[in-house]
């Protein structure tokens, strides 16, 4: 069997791939397994990952998650449970770019990153500085994408807590970085949590070049949050805001600024009493 697993072990590689090979090998196993027994036993989990290494390579990506699930629900610490969780993450991850074309299949690949993500990230539980390394960081930030796009489709509040969790540790580390400071906005902005969003966003404001598409989004969210709770100084900054850029700023962003900036000014409006009308209650 030592023959046998290195043969697995080699053909299986990501820098040689070679199913076709470990294909002979698990062909050849599995025709002599009744008298293997004894000797596959102590390596039966061994091979269950070969297996599912091989399902990746073949495209058997149903079969895959059944074997990962397998190792992972009879022994969810050990290392072959471990490196399975790990192959179908970096399998979702090397999609993840293309996903915009990948239509209906983009909830399985999300799903896939959330389900096998949460599981390596939880090799990470209780290492407090885990996400100053790129290993931990980078699988932290395909979940919380791939959580945020889930919200983003089912709009069940457990994903956007999860992204926003995630984003929130990230930006622990990297404080001004611009994509973490977006997403955690638009999640903490939708999740309730306005005072952090409203941070998060003036941020971004003050850390984008002023007139780029990035700064007239941040812009537009952050006078959004003031006026939640201020709607007079939301006003003021519209007008501030429109002295440097009288013509609002370029499309989406501009525009909801001039419909921001109408319903604040009618809602102003509607709520001053009319001439004469003050005292009426007391009459």
């Amino acid at each position: 069997m030592t023959l046998a697993r290195r043969l697995l072990e080699v053909s299986l590689h990501r820098t040689i791939s070679r199913p076709g090979d470990a294909r002979l090998v698990i062909m050849a196993i599995d025709r002599q397994m009744p008298a293997l027994d004894a000797a596959i036993a102590p390596i039966r989990r061994e091979l269950t990952y070969r297996r599912l290494q091989l399902a990746l390579l073949e495209g058997e990506l149903k079969l895959a998650r059944e074997l990962a699930d397998t190792l992972y629900d009879d022994q969810s610490e050990d290392i072959w449970s471990q490196v399975g969780n790990r192959a179908l993450f970096r399998w979702g991850a090397a999609q993840w770019p293309d996903r915009q074309g990948m239509g209906r299949d983009v909830r399985m690949l999300t799903d896939l990153l959330v389900r096998y993500g949460e599981r390596v990230l939880a090799e990470y539980d209780g290492d407090e500085s885990a996400f100053t390394r790129t290993d931990a960081a980078q699988v932290a930030l395909f979940v919380a994408e791939a959580s945020h796009e889930r919200w983003v489709r089912s709009r069940e509040a457990v994903d956007g807590q999860r992204g926003l969790a995630l984003y929130r540790r990230l930006l622990e580390v990297r404080p001004r970085n611009a994509r973490f400071l977006r997403a955690a906005g638009l999640l903490g902005e939708a999740m309730g949590e306005r005072s952090d969003a409203l941070g998060w966003w003036r941020t971004l404001v003050s850390g984008s070049s002023q007139g780029s598409a990035e700064w007239y989004e941040a812009k537009f969210h952050l006078v959004k949050l003031v006026s939640a709770a201020d709607p007079t100084r939301a006003i003021e900054l519209i007008k501030q805001h429109v002295l440097l850029h009288p013509d609002y700023g370029p499309d989406p962003w501009g525009e909801r600024l001039r419909a921001l900036e109408r319903r604040l000014i009618a809602n102003r409006g509607a709520a001053q009493p009319v001439a004469g009308e003050e005292g009426r209650d007391g009459e």
